[in-house]
């Protein structure tokens, strides 16, 4: 099962514009990625901000993770400071798999960065954090967090940007990269959107697929099947909403769009861990000892608990959702 070294910063005396720093908010995109590792079947080890950066390279050596990822938000130099905006992926030089999972990153944030053309892969070897650690790694500058646009844009992304590193890293190790659809507030069909920060859409056409369109009743520039999910990049004009999907921006009719409030797993979500004296846990269809056994854990391996029905936990394994016996799962 490939590992990850979570490294979200330490900085805590680095300000950020809108009043915190820039510690709190990689620790809160942190927050959200660990739920999505498990169920990608990624194992992982997180810092945390009582270690210096000398310690948390240590405790990443030690580890033997598969990769290293850094999380950090950037400020730029006295003469522009506040000025500057883009999104930039550090590796090191001499790093084949480094510069890979940098420019996987790269190519995915520009799906939800407001400003594409500014996402950049910076190659170095001046970088502590990646001359000395053993496995690849790369230091994420997710955007500037002395820039008021870009640190808006972090603030109100928290989940969004989650979920884009995550499916990152799984693309580097060869995954489908799982993310949970709408768990919850989800706003129906034919109606009005709000643009309040980028969110998440899904097309719910009856059947068929939906037209994307280079302006609201202009010309259809691709099509989108039912179930397809969008990133919303505006609110409602004329009953078309402006959306990207894989890099590709258009408008589609509000009338065939559900809008999510809530894209990823909600946090009332629980880890859990399988803890059978030996052997495998089964995964079944229904909370019950009769339904069929869709799927079998491995004694210690990790699960999301989402709420209890009975006897059993319902839990998703590896984007799998079924039913086990509370009896063999700890709760983490």
């Amino acid at each position: 099962m490939p590992s990850i070294y979570l490294s979200p910063s330490n900085q805590t005396w680095n300000p950020c514009i809108l009043g915190d720093n820039e510690a709190v908010h990689m620790n809160h995109i942190a927050d959200a990625m660990v739920p999505l590792l498990p169920i990608n079947g990624l194992t992982f080890r997180r810092n945390n901000l009582s270690m210096t950066l000398a310690q948390i390279v240590a405790d990443s050596n030690a580890f033997h993770p598969d990769f290293h990822v850094a999380l950090h938000s950037n400020a730029a130099p006295p003469e522009t400071a506040g000025r500057a905006r883009g999104s930039r992926y550090y590796f090191h030089t001499n790093s084949v798999n480094g510069r890979r999972m940098a420019e996987i990153m790269a190519a995915n944030i520009k799906n939800i960065y407001p400003l594409p053309a500014s996402v950049q892969i910076v190659p170095t070897t001046g970088l502590y954090e990646l001359n000395q650690t053993v496995a690849p790694a790369v230091i994420v500058e997710i955007a500037f967090h002395d820039n008021l646009e870009d640190a808006t844009w972090i603030h109100q992304n928290i989940q969004a940007i989650a979920q884009n590193l995550v499916q990152s890293i799984c693309k580097y190790f060869g995954k489908a990269g799982y993310i949970p659809p709408c768990m919850a507030g989800t706003l129906r069909a034919n109606s009005a959107i709000a643009y309040s920060g980028l969110q998440y859409g899904v097309v719910c056409t009856e059947s068929g697929n939906l037209n994307l369109r280079a302006s609201p009743n202009g010309a259809v520039i691709g099509s989108l099947p039912m179930g397809t999910q969008v990133i919303v990049l505006s609110g409602s004009t004329s009953g078309f909403v402006r959306v990207r999907h894989n890099s590709v921006e258009g408008f589609v009719s509000n009338a065939f769009l559900c809008l999510c409030n809530q894209p990823t797993l909600p946090f009332s979500a629980q880890l859990g861990r399988v803890t059978t004296a030996s052997g495998n846990l089964n995964l079944r269809s229904a909370p019950n000892t009769t339904a069929t056994v869709i799927g079998s854990m491995p004694r210690n391996s990790t699960l999301i608990v989402k709420g209890s029905d009975g006897d059993f936990y319902s839990v998703n394994f590896n984007g799998t959702n079924g039913f086990a016996s509370k009896s063999f799962i700890t709760l983490v």
